[in-house]
């Protein structure tokens, strides 16, 4: 291990040894948690386009706990201890999304560059009228494809009312559709770093 991660390694062990968990619960004031943790906190936590959970629909969701309520008293007088296992994954997830974060300001100043490149490229390709470039052992080749926009709900509804005519109908429809919706719940960490 070098002498940066173990340095790190040993703050965020102290950190979480010194630490006193703060648990967030529905019952928790919405302006405190803006005030702690900025509007990052009602962000949509979904890491993927795909997934739709977010932190309000979440929110609005009772959570189901089979201890009774504690107290603010009692939370405060709650020792917890961390098994050792514990503070190790705390540790690696923390230095993995360290990594992830800086790798992905890489990655998007690269896109940036290659983007860049890549509309001088197409401009002087269209100049020299030309559909390709061949370079070492790769070839740089003019691409066009066509794609349809996503389906969207208002392209739905304005489809329907040409064809049926009544808006009434027209929005049963969409919301039998909506409701026929299947949801897919992914519970997941995500970070959120204090101001």
């Amino acid at each position: 291990m070098s002498k940066n991660n173990s340095k790190l390694a040993q703050k965020l062990q102290s950190d979480i040894d010194s630490s006193k968990p703060n648990i967030i619960t529905n019952d928790d004031n919405m302006s405190f948690l803006k005030k702690k943790y900025g509007n990052k906190f009602n962000e949509d936590i979904s890491d993927s386009e795909d997934d739709l959970t977010s932190l309000r629909s979440m929110r609005n969701k009772p959570v189901k706990n089979t201890q009774e309520k504690e107290t603010k008293e009692n939370k405060e007088k709650k020792q917890v201890e961390y098994s050792q296992n514990f503070k190790n994954m705390v540790i690696q997830y923390i230095k993995s999304d360290d990594k992830i974060r800086e790798h992905q300001e890489q990655i998007k100043n690269l896109r940036n560059k290659k983007k860049e490149a890549e509309d001088f490229i197409l401009r002087d390709l269209e100049n020299y009228d030309e559909k390709a470039i061949a370079v070492g052992g790769s070839l740089l080749r003019k691409n066009e494809h066509e794609s349809k926009s996503a389906l969207k709900q208002d392209i739905i509804k304005e489809t329907l009312m040409k064809k049926i005519g009544d808006a009434v109908e027209v929005q049963k429809l969409i919301n039998m559709m909506e409701e026929n919706r299947k949801i897919t719940t992914r519970v997941s960490l995500k970070r959120i770093i204090e101001k």
